[in-house]
């Protein structure tokens, strides 16, 4: 009985815990920039996509020999995309809406436990956007072939150094992001979707 006792004190505050960090962040469009590499700071993409969708996914990182698991719920809307985070218990840890207006972030948790905004928004729109053409400045090549996106950056030689590798899977009829590898900043994602 104690033990019982002792697990609902502990989820109470863990709830506690996480109601009283709830903090909200809004930010202009003009504002939102992201390092692509790591000397090069561009404008995220806006969102805009071709078609409206949603899904569940299990986000496997690794990253410099670490790594970590993160339940994700995208909604992917024409001119928006909105993304939860949650616990394996389905606790929600953030939600980010990224829309003409800019960016709204509800967190749960501390901000400081979570990866920049940003960088997590430049992943998502350079894996999710049919058409990069216009979002990445000149020196920068995209290359789609099959189920693979690669990006790459020409220096002032022409010497090319890949930056991104996304690999894609079809599903429905859809092609989603399957795996993305950022050479510059040594990390991998996998996606599951569930």
């Amino acid at each position: 009985m104690k033990r019982k006792h002792l697990f609902t004190a502990i989820i109470f505050s863990l709830l506690s815990l996480l109601v009283a960090c709830s903090s909200t962040e809004q930010k202009q469009t003009e504002e939102l920039k992201a390092y692509i590499t790591k000397e090069i700071e561009i404008a995220v993409p806006k969102a805009k996509f071709d078609t409206e969708e949603s899904f569940d996914q299990l986000l496997s990182t690794t990253y410099n020999g670490k790594k970590s698991s993160l339940l994700v719920s995208s909604v992917i809307k024409k001119n928006s995309i909105s993304v939860t985070g949650l616990t394996p218990g389905y606790l929600k840890l953030f939600t980010i809406t990224y829309d003409e207006n800019g960016i709204n972030a509800e967190y749960s948790v501390p901000k400081a436990m979570l990866p920049p905004i940003n960088q997590v928004l430049l992943d998502i729109m350079l894996s999710y956007k049919s058409n990069l053409n216009n979002d990445l400045p000149k020196e920068f090549r995209i290359i789609d072939k099959g189920n693979e996106r690669t990006i790459s950056y020409v220096d002032i030689t022409k010497m090319r150094k890949v930056i991104y590798k996304i690999e894609y899977k079809s599903m429905n009829g859809k092609r989603l992001p399957n795996k993305i590898i950022n050479f510059e900043f040594n990390y991998t994602i996998n996606f599951k979707y569930v």
